[in-house]
Order: C-alpha cells, then sequence, then structure tokens
C-alpha cells in the first residue's frame, strides 16, 4: 500500500472516517444505552429541548409547519478516559503568507480539477 503522503484526497478521506467509526466503537465498547444517563438515580436529569421552525406555510386553511426538534442531556458515563489519549494523532501546524496561501489553495484545486 502506498504511504499516507502519496494517498489521493478520496483515499484520506475515507481512511480518517473509518478511524473515527473504530475510535467511536472503542468509547462505546461498555456502554448501555437502555440504562438512564445519571450517576444518582435519585437527582433528575436535564434534558434540553430545542423546536427550530424552519417554515411556516398557510394554504387553503391548512397550517404547514417545517421544524426539527434538537434534544441534549449530558451522560456522565461518556467522559474523557486517559486510557483513550493514544488515539488522538498529532498534526504540525505552520503559518504561510496570504500569497503562498492562495497559491497553495490554487494549485489543490487545479489537482482536484485534474483528477476528477
Amino acid at each position: 500500500m502506498r504511504d499516507k503522503d502519496k494517498q489521493s484526497f478520496a483515499e484520506q478521506v475515507l481512511e480518517d472516517r473509518v478511524g473515527g467509526l473504530n475510535t467511536l466503537n472503542e468509547l462505546l465498547v461498555d456502554y448501555n444505552y437502555h440504562i438512564r444517563p445519571s450517576v444518582d438515580k435519585n437527582l433528575p436529569l436535564q434534558i434540553n429541548v430545542s423546536i427550530h421552525v424552519l417554515n411556516v406555510e398557510w394554504k387553503a386553511d391548512k397550517l404547514t409547519l417545517l421544524y426539527s426538534i434538537c434534544q441534549s442531556w449530558n451522560d456522565d458515563r461518556l467522559i474523557f478516559k486517559i486510557s483513550f489519549i493514544y488515539l488522538i494523532s498529532t498534526t504540525t501546524i505552520f503559518l504561510i503568507s496570504s500569497v503562498a496561501k492562495r497559491k497553495f489553495y490554487q494549485a489543490i484545486v487545479k489537482q482536484l480539477l485534474r483528477q476528477s
């Protein structure tokens, strides 16, 4: 197999997504979603509910709503574990001038256009 520097953009994205799924699977190995997410069962669990109305339409005495509902809560069982520190990869970050950055992005776009 080719080394990471020679991989295509699509191969790198696929590899990153598979790696992310493996990480998620490892984080959830001992997680039981049937159990209420609270350490103390006598304390109430705060659940935040947001309703976002995206569109309202009134036509021929009929009201139509397009909305999304988002629920969120904290689950203390999903806290960060130091044993997962090995899953974090490092990347070298460097600063470049805006002219060099523009040329860099133009080169990437040209390469992507050639591949498609």
